[in-house]
Order: C-alpha cells, then sequence, then structure tokens
C-alpha cells in the first residue's frame, strides 16, 4: 500500500495532464494547428486503448512489482521525450510510449491493491486517483504559462515511483515512517 498510493496519484495526475494541457502543449510549444494538435490527441488515446487491452497479457507473463516499473520506466521515457520535443514526431514517439504505458499501469496497480488489502481496493485506489487529479490543476496553477514544466513534472514523479518500485528498500523506509507516525500519534491519545 505504501506503494501502490503515491503511484496512483502519479499515474492520475499524468492523465490530467494529459487531458487538460495536450492541445494547449502542442499548439503552443510545437505551433501545431488546433486540427493537428486534435490528431495528436487522438494517438495518445489509440495507444492508450492498446495499452489498457495489453496490461492483462503483461500481467500474465509478470509480477505486478515488475510490470509496473517497466510500465514506469516507459512512461518516464515517454513523458520526457514528450515534454523536451521540438518536432511533432518525436512529440508523437513520446505519445506512444505514454499513453501505452500509462494505460496499462492503472488496471495493474488496481489488481495489485486487490491481492495486498482485499476488498475496498477499488476505493482507495480511486481516493488516490482523485488526489492525483486534484494535484493536476493545482500544480498548472503554480506554473501558469509554463507547460513545458508542467509536462516534464510526469517523468520527475513518474521516475519517483518507479525508483520506489526498482528498489525494494524505499518502501521498508516509507513503511518505518508510517509506524513511527502511528506510534506518535498514538502516543499523543494516551
Amino acid at each position: 500500500l505504501t506503494l501502490i498510493a503515491p503511484i496512483v496519484v502519479v499515474v492520475a495526475f499524468s492523465e490530467g495532464v494529459m487531458l487538460s494541457w495536450s492541445g494547449l502543449f502542442f499548439e503552443r510549444e510545437l505551433h501545431l494547428s488546433a486540427a493537428q494538435s486534435g490528431v495528436l490527441s487522438g494517438v495518445y488515446y489509440l495507444a492508450f486503448g492498446v495499452g489498457a487491452f495489453l496490461s492483462s497479457s503483461l500481467l500474465q507473463k509478470l509480477s505486478h512489482r515488475i510490470a509496473l516499473s517497466l510500465l514506469g520506466a516507459l512512461a518516464t521515457l515517454g513523458g520526457l521525450i514528450l515534454a523536451l520535443s521540438s518536432s511533432a514526431p518525436l512529440a508523437t514517439g513520446g505519445l506512444l510510449l505514454l499513453g501505452f504505458s500509462l494505460a496499462g499501469m492503472l488496471p495493474t496497480l488496481l489488481e495489485w491493491a486487490g491481492f495486498r488489502i482485499g476488498l475496498g481496493a477499488a476505493g482507495l485506489v480511486g481516493t488516490f486517483a482523485y488526489a492525483g487529479m486534484l494535484l493536476e490543476p493545482l500544480l498548472a496553477s503554480l506554473y501558469g504559462e509554463h507547460l513545458r514544466v508542467l509536462f516534464l513534472g510526469i517523468p520527475v514523479l513518474m521516475a519517483v515511483g518507479t525508483l520506489a518500485l526498482v528498489f525494494p528498500q524505499f518502501e521498508r523506509i516509507f513503511k518505518k515512517a508510517r509506524v513511527v507516525a502511528e506510534v506518535e500519534v498514538g502516543a499523543a491519545w494516551d
């Protein structure tokens, strides 16, 4: 749970950024027309659909942690390519990687949460997903007109989540911090 919740927040934040700001990003940063921006957004959602469809096949071959690490690394790379792209073909490559990988992450996280906590997993994952969606407008308001900086938030946050998956010692650190916080809160109530 200590790894699932933050990664759900990052995935939902990334999806929120793509939903809300991708068209404007393509027009401003890549100097595309509204029609061309619409086509690029369509490419993203096409890749998103393929990723969602293939995520179940990935889970049949890999563990949840390995599948999420692989998808997180692809999302990090795709987000980085997209955020730093200066041309439509390069942005398209980033969109394909980002859409494919993000779409596979949420079902994988939901299934993993179900195995780890059982009933209530969907509600918990949904709650953290909404937290990620709330993060998107907050960061967008802080960055204002600097959409490239907002889009760089996707690979940066995704890289942190992926590193926590790849290096299990991060989970132990998070668990120790949670236990310490629970003990301190419990002692405060006594």
